[in-house]
């Protein structure tokens, strides 16, 4: 079967391939390439939406985390689903009309240079360990698959992704997206239904939970649901993957519909995933929680269907993953060489370096990919990074009073705090404060007051500041 599963894994990203060679005709210029034209309507722009968060996280990790602790694992996929609606319904607007290459050249017209070099440098941190995640999980269905070497799959799995990006570039990642996300979905819904029908129905699961395994609690507390609200549902509101997104579509109309559709989607597939972890505790319950899903999926159809249901499972990987590595690049080329060069690059150069550093970028994340654990552990733990970023960007662009020293240190001490809640025992006798709410505090407290304080001298001196942009 091994020498099949192979034929369909080169088949399937050979498709991923030619659609992005297809796409790369269309990207005339760099341009073109970080955005689509602004060419993406409403149902790919819905997908591509859905499909740059749904990744590892939700279907591995939701899965894993279902596997590990129960029911509990809802809190993951309803908060980003949250967090990404309340973007749509709120803010897309406002943001698809910014006239700016990335989020952190916006961050330095508003604020300051030294703001976007903090930015650019906490978003790549984050964007890496986001992207391990997507490369971990993507190694696991290749453990799972073919019995290779985890850093062997993975750098496979990275190599692969970065030839179809670095090829069409935003317009090939949306057409990539939407075709995994239904390709995905349809594997996740016949996975589902055969689960259910193995176990009895949710009935079948409910009886065979303990107490414990049936506590909505995340981790047993609620503090945690406060965690993962303050930190995934917030940094949704404000996360370069779907900005990009959001620039990419038509008109601000479509951009805000297609995040509200989104969200709602997104939950809804994040709890068929968690339905999947709880059905494989059910059916093989003496395995790895990381590979849960996968060896669910093997067990069901020890066959080729099988396979080909795992490489529908991996669409939502490549679709998160390849988003990422655009993002990375972009971010390097506009925020950290352009900025710092003399001459201005030419339009080759920029697609040159712009395709490069796709690849650069993922040899650094096959580093993330083998030092954490536990999937979702990963991605939470770019979210802490990333919430300063959250801050100063939403709140710059929605209140003309934010400062330019309330967005730097906010950002540093935000970032500190996260490190030292996560990596020290600094918190560990106040269990109602966790690395999530800490990070939110710590970056929403200093930037408004640092701000406040800034402005009443200045009233009082009678200082006019120079205008920013909105």
């Amino acid at each position: 079967m091994k020498v099949g599963a192979i034929i369909l894994c080169i088949l399937y990203f050979g498709i991923l391939t030619a659609i992005g060679v297809i796409a790369g005709k269309k990207a005339k210029n760099a341009q073109e390439f970080s955005t689509a034209g602004r060419r993406i309507g409403m149902f790919v722009a819905m997908c591509t939406i859905i499909a740059s968060e749904w990744g590892g996280g939700n279907v591995i990790g939701t899965a894993s985390d279902a596997y590990a602790y129960g029911i509990s694992a809802y809190i993951f996929p309803v908060s980003m689903g949250i967090g990404i609606f309340l973007l749509g319904l709120l803010l897309a607007k406002h943001y698809w009309h910014i006239e700016e290459p990335s989020m952190c050249r916006y961050i330095n017209k508003r604020y300051s240079q030294r703001c976007e070099l903090m930015a650019t440098i906490l978003m790549l941190l984050s964007i890496m360990l986001v992207t391990g995640s997507q490369l971990k999980s993507g190694g696991l269905l290749a453990e799972t698959l073919f019995g290779w070497n985890h850093l062997t799959a993975v750098i496979i799995f990275a190599i692969v992704v970065c030839i179809y990006t670095s090829i069409g570039g935003l317009l090939a990642v949306a057409w990539n997206d939407t075709f995994n996300l239904c390709f995905g979905t349809l594997g996740v819904i016949i996975v589902l239904i055969a689960g259910l029908g193995k176990v009895g129905g949710f009935e079948g699961i409910a009886a065979s939970m303990t107490p414990e395994r049936l506590d909505p609690r995340p981790f047993g507390s609620w503090v945690w649901a406060i965690d993962y609200l303050a930190s995934s549902t917030f940094v949704m509101l404000a996360v370069p993957e779907l900005i990009q997104r959001i620039w990419g579509c038509k008109t601000d109309k479509v951009a805000k519909n297609a995040c509200m559709v989104g969200g709602v989607l997104y939950i809804v597939l994040g709890l068929a995933s968690l339905t999947l972890g709880l059905v494989a505790y059910v059916v093989l319950p003496n395995i790895d929680a990381g590979l849960a899903m996968p060896e669910l999926v093997m067990n069901l159809f020890p066959n080729l269907f099988g396979v080909t249901i795992i490489l529908a499972v991996l669409a939502a990987l490549v679709s998160t993953a390849d988003t990422m590595l655009l993002i990375c690049s972009n971010m390097i080329v506009e925020d950290l060489i352009k900025p710092f060069r003399k001459q201005p690059l030419t339009d080759k150069q920029n697609m040159v370096l712009l395709r490069a550093f796709i690849f650069i970028v993922a040899a650094i994340t096959v580093l993330f990919a083998t030092g954490f654990d536990r999937v979702l552990g990963l991605v939470l733990f770019s979210y802490y990074v990333y919430i300063g970023i959250s801050t100063i960007f939403i709140f710059g662009r929605l209140w003309k009073g934010a400062t330019e020293n309330a967005a730097f240190w906010s950002m540093i001490i935000s970032f500190v705090f996260a490190l030292l809640w996560q990596f020290t025992s600094i918190g560990a006798n106040i269990s109602w404060l966790t690395t999530g709410i800490v990070a939110t505090l710590t970056s929403i407290i200093p930037f408004f007051v640092i701000s406040w304080i800034e402005n009443a001298a200045n009233k009082k001196n009678g200082v006019i500041p120079e205008p920013k942009a909105e």
